[in-house]
């Protein structure tokens, strides 16, 4: 795992340290999600399909198979995506400091409290206990807490900007969390 203390200032004090808990990957929370994403896929892709045999037929033009080649790669991408991104999430390390959120990752991501004007603690149907910071992510359903986590958007520089999408998925020790969250963002 990635060095916590490479991304700490000189005075940055560590309060609280977690990991995402065990999960499964097709948890009842998420497994209607990635069904819902696969049929859709399948959809777009039938429709797009048929839509450019259609075309072919219609003017008369030989159709590729090279096309029916990338477009259905690009429908299975999609639920490859689900499997990858969940494999990245399980090696996540989550750090609480007392001047921001970092999430250590292939790619680290850090949110100063400073921006953070709203967070809180959901459950999802799995018992699953996440932080969601932000507008976007506190509106969130609980299919999309993996998401939040996994895609958390690039580091903004203004340290006016208010978070809108921030989270650490799963934790496995919430009741520390809050505890920091709350001395660090009380207006809850």
């Amino acid at each position: 795992m990635l060095d916590v203390n490479r991304y700490l200032k000189d005075d940055e004090e560590i309060l609280w340290k977690g990991r995402p808990e065990k999960f499964d990957t097709m948890d009842a929370t998420n497994k209607k999600a990635f069904v819902k994403k696969c049929v859709i896929c399948a959809l777009v892709c039938a429709a797009v399909i048929g839509l450019y045999v259609w075309v072919s037929l219609a003017n008369s033009t030989e159709t590729s198979w090279v096309m029916f080649a990338i477009i259905v790669a690009c429908s299975v991408a999609s639920p490859i995506n689900f499997f990858v991104r969940t494999g990245k999430i399980r090696k996540f390390e989550y750090v609480a400091t007392d001047k921001k959120l970092l999430v250590l990752s292939e790619r680290p991501m850090e949110m100063p409290y400073i921006r953070i004007k709203e967070w809180c603690l959901q459950e999802d149907d799995d018992g699953h206990v996440s932080l969601l910071c932000g507008k976007k992510a506190i509106s969130a359903k609980p299919g999309q807490f993996r998401n939040i986590a996994a895609y958390i958007s690039a580091p903004e520089t203004d340290l006016t900007v208010p978070c809108v999408k921030f989270g650490f998925y799963a934790i496995d020790d919430p009741a520390g969390l809050e505890k920091v969250m709350k001395e660090k963002v009380p207006n809850k």
